[in-house]
């Protein structure tokens, strides 16, 4: 896995974001138990290409903060995985939008 894993993209070209990931074997963690310092510590950034494999669960935390959102639509491609479930900080509260099966 490498930074084309995650990529925003509007009309132009891909535009990679820094990220970091957790993987784990727990696929029972829900976004709560993600949240807290002892999962939050253990996410990093990868330095070199990864194979995903089928018995891991994997997290990827994006740094959104440079995107500009205003005035553009934007899609957030991020593979061909079986589940992706996007969580998205707004206002203390967390919004959920899933997709896959």
């Amino acid at each position: 896995m490498d930074e084309r894993a995650i990529s925003f993209i509007d009309t132009k070209p891909y535009q990679n974001v820094p990220f970091t990931m957790l993987e784990t074997t727990n696929n029972a963690l829900d976004i709560s138990e993600i949240l807290t310092k002892e999962y939050q510590e253990q996410f990093d950034s990868l330095k070199q290409t990864k194979s995903i494999e089928r018995t891991k669960t994997y997290w990827f935390k994006a740094d959104l903060s440079q995107i500009d959102f205003e005035g553009k639509k934007w899609v957030i491609r991020t593979g061909g995985y079986a589940l992706n479930n996007l969580y998205i900080d707004q206002n203390e509260d967390i919004k959920v939008s899933r997709a896959g099966s």
